[in-house]
Parts: C-alpha cells; structure tokens; sequence
C-alpha cells in the first residue's frame, strides 16, 4: 500500500542525545543526517574536531531507525485493516475482533523475543559473579580454610522453568513461527554464507578497532544505549580464540577454513558439533543482549567457550522474505547496529564471507577524510 502518509518529518529534537540542549552543530548534523536518511540520499557531513561527530552520527540515525520502525508497525498494521476489510463480508465488530487477535500476536511474539534477550543479560551477571567469587577464593586459598567448591551453586545461572524455548504461553501460531526461526537457523557454515532479505539496520564503519571500541563507548552515553542491539565485526585475526590454530605458522584465516571443512578429521572445539546448535543461538542472544567492542565479544567467546568470529556471524540477521507481521516482530532479535572496520565494509570478498547484503540498510563512514 502507499506509504505517503507515514513519511517521517525531520524532528526538532533528539531525546536520545544524553546532553541537553546538544550544541548548536551537533542538532544540525543529526537533523541533516535524519533527512537524509529518510531521503534515501548519500550524505558527506563535515565537522571540527572535538564536537562529538560519533555521538551525533549514532544519535541521529538511530532515532530515525526507531521511527523507522514504529512506522513499519503502523504500515503493517493499517495492511492487516485494508485486506481484512477487503476480503470479507463480516460485520464490523468481527473484523475489529480479528485486527485485535493479530495485534496481541505482534505483541506476544515481540515480548518472547525481548525476554529471551533479557535472559542472555541475566545469565551474563550471574557469569560474572560466579567469576568474582572464583577470584575472590583463590586470593583468600593461602590463608583459610578449604573452601567447599558446592558453594558455587550460588554463583551459578538462575534455572528458568522450560529453558530458553518455553514458549507454551503464546498462541500456537506464535510458537511455531519461533520454532520455524530457530530451525532455519543452524549453525551451518554454509547457511552462514546465504544472503537472504533482513530488516534495516545501520552498518557503522571506522579505520581502527580503537576507533570501533570509542564507538561503543559513545552508544552507551545514549538513551538507547543499554537497548540497542549491536553486533561487532572483526576479522579472525581479531577474533579467533583457538590457541592452538593461532600459534601455526601460516595463514589464519586458511587454516580456520580446512578445519571447519573437516578434512583433517578434526573440528574446531569452538564450534558446536551437529546436534549443538543452540550454543551458536545463544551466543548470539548474548550479542544482541548487550554492546560491546571487540574485546568484550572475544572475553564472551571464552566464557561460554563458542567461537566469536562464527557466533558474531550468526547474530547478522538472516531473515525468512517479510510476511504479514512477521519481519516487524523478528527485529526484536535483529541487530539495529554493525560495527565493523572499514576492509570488511569496502572489500566485496570481505563482505561476502561475512554473508553482508549492503541493500537497503544504511552505511555510516566515520573518519571518512
């Protein structure tokens, strides 16, 4: 349906900028990257150093992105009005019936999604906790008593009734498009390598992983830092946590492709074999749960002892063609941000690797000079 009528108007103001008022050129430059972005257009912005130019760019688009969205919903549901007006002879109040039924889907689904994410954030602090006690034990072993390792217990991932698919309070139709979801997702390294339509998200680019770690360093001063799902990019020379396959001489990225082949008859041990395909969903659940840079992605890798150049891959969505409602609510667990270096944005057998589609997202060149 035409969506004239939802065409977004630059705002005034931008909440999510965490200093109020912004300066002058910092509400200039979200503005004019705002309009662009709703434009379609390419944009080169130009300001002097130290006016915050990071934190302008993540505020203003990603206050267009969230518009962005709450347009979608509002699209998608005014479609769901128009076909069931055209498609049947009932009575009003039925067909207001139906639009409620599907609205409450949306919202079902959208909230199973969000409470997977927060799950991924609880487990983290309990991760956490469970490490401080370990430290605190070994500082103390010298001088104390033994210590009864059954204490961990206290440390340990609250136990969530059904696990992380409960999904027995949603309607059946929901269930199954999670289950769906989950089962197109694999962890197979070809799949990895598919292409396939996704929801719009925002790839950020700089030259260096310092400049990528101050990006997230900025997103966390926003108001949708803590919520924004954002995913970084490294190479496996970044990335790779195998000791062993590191300390080979030779080509790092060879080496890692023979014994993802199998061919050796051995498998990367941080990679789930066939059978362990949640390790990689969690993963990316942890992602999607919190930012964080590069190094806080390797540190996530070694805790829960799954490969972080794959696991990264896996939180870039790979969705199934929009239908009805269904892309609006996956974005719940769709990345909003990718970070990554510039080579693996402008090299097109980088971005291939890394299963990268560039259209009809949005791409940010920061440090362009």
């Amino acid at each position: 349906m035409p969506n004239h009528d939802l065409e977004l108007s630059t705002p005034e103001s931008f909440p999510v900028f965490p200093y109020d008022p912004p300066y002058s050129i910092q509400l200039e430059l979200m503005k004019h990257l705002y309009a662009s972005l709703e434009s379609r257009k390419v944009a080169v912005l130009e300001s002097p150093t130290g006016t915050g130019k990071t934190l302008s760019l993540l505020c203003g688009s990603l206050t267009w992105l969230k518009d962005d969205q709450e347009r979608s919903k509002k699209g998608r549901l005014a479609a769901m009005e128009e076909s069931l007006r055209g498609d049947s002879n009932e009575p009003a109040w039925v067909l207001k019936q139906a639009l409620e039924a599907q609205k409450r889907e949306m919202e079902d689904l959208e909230r199973a999604l969000g409470d997977r994410l927060e799950r991924a954030r609880k487990k983290e602090e309990a991760l956490r906790r469970k490490e401080n006690g370990r430290v605190r034990k070994r500082a103390k072993l010298s001088h104390t008593t033994p210590v009864n390792d059954n204490n961990d217990i206290q440390y340990l991932p609250d136990d969530e009734s059904g696990g992380d698919n409960d999904y027995s309070h949603l309607s059946k139709d929901v269930q199954e498009m999670l289950r769906k979801y989950e089962v197109r997702n694999a962890p197979q390294v070809d799949a990895l390598e598919e292409n396939e339509p996704t929801c719009t998200k925002i790839f950020y680019a700089s030259r260096t992983h310092t400049q990528l770690s101050q990006t997230i360093s900025e997103l966390q001063k926003t108001t949708l830092g803590p919520t924004t799902r954002a995913v970084p990019l490294g190479s496996r020379k970044n990335m790779c946590i195998n000791d062993e396959l590191r300390s080979k001489a030779g080509d790092l990225d060879e080496a890692c492709r023979e014994l993802m082949s199998g061919k050796s008859g051995h498998r990367c041990p941080y990679m789930p074999a066939p059978g362990e395909e949640s390790r990689l969903l969690e993963f990316r659940d942890h992602i999607l749960a919190t930012p964080r840079d590069i190094e806080d992605t390797v540190e996530l890798g070694k805790d829960l002892n799954t490969c972080p150049y794959y696991g990264s891959r896996k939180a870039i969505p790979q969705a199934e063609a929009c239908k009805e409602y269904a892309c609006y609510v996956l974005t719940y667990i769709f990345p909003q941000l990718v970070i990554l270096p510039y080579n693996l944005l402008l090299q097109k057998n980088s971005r291939e690797a890394l299963g990268i589609d560039l259209k009809d997202h949005i791409v940010i060149v920061d440090e362009a000079h």
